[in-house]
């Protein structure tokens, strides 16, 4: 027959990867299981891992999150945020919501964004504190739905206790959450996806500089905010 059982399962996919797949589905819809889905569960685990490996080996010298850049502030806030989005999706019996957005968190925001976009300046320690917590912070929020890799995980970044179990469950600082700004940065990234794009359709790759980029939005002013940030990224000099 079609039938997957669950000792063969586990030992092909993964325990976590069945979890991440379980606790991702609306319990009111069917869930379509299977390897082929695993596969991709699996290559997102896999990102994690990666990011957990390029988080121990950047901050070193970590430092107290004050006085941060526009960028640093976003993501700060975005961590902020998933605290009380995570928390208040738990206590309304949404798991699925909680795990969409730890999903997000993580592959988009981190990994795919704010890790990439400090690179060239992960000399700086309060952007070493703003990664390594939004990390970190981020992996005890995710331990009851994916227990395994979040120990592995937290043992290998952090340790700061026996066990990531052992960590008080993070909670919100409603002062640092600033949903204007993650608004605002949320237009500045698409910003950033479309010179990409107008590249890529010139067949400009984006090691060569270029000297202006013209850009049309209704909120110029959020944009000057960010100009730095797309100047470097997009390579205009």
């Amino acid at each position: 027959g079609n039938a997957i059982w669950f000792d063969e399962a586990v030992e092909k996919m993964g325990a976590d990867v069945m979890r991440w797949m379980y606790t991702l589905q609306n319990p009111s819809i069917p869930i379509h299981f299977g390897y082929t889905y695993a596969n991709e569960v699996k290559r997102n685990l896999t990102v994690i891992w990666n990011l957990s490996k390029y988080v121990d080996m950047s901050c070193k010298n970590i430092a107290k999150e004050i006085n941060l850049d526009p960028l640093s502030a976003w993501m700060v806030s975005k961590r902020e945020s998933l605290k009380l989005s995570i928390t208040s999706n738990l206590e309304n019996m949404q798991p699925h919501i909680a795990m969409r957005e730890l999903k997000e968190y993580f592959l988009e925001t981190l990994s795919r964004g704010y890790a990439q976009y400090v690179r060239e300046n992960l000399d700086d320690p309060k952007i070493q504190a703003v990664l390594y917590n939004s990390f970190i912070d981020g992996i005890i929020l995710m331990a009851p739905f994916l227990p395994f890799i979040s120990e592995k995980v937290y043992s290998f970044n952090s340790a700061k206790k026996e066990s990531v179990f052992l960590e008080s469950w993070p909670k919100p600082n409603h002062k640092k959450i600033n949903k204007k700004l993650e608004t605002e940065f949320e237009l500045v990234r698409n910003i950033l996806k479309e010179l990409f794009a107008s590249r890529e359709k010139a067949n400009i790759n984006v090691r060569w500089p270029l000297k202006e980029a013209t850009i049309h939005v209704n909120k110029p002013k959020t944009v000057k905010k960010f100009l730095p940030f797309l100047k470097q990224k997009a390579n205009i000099k």
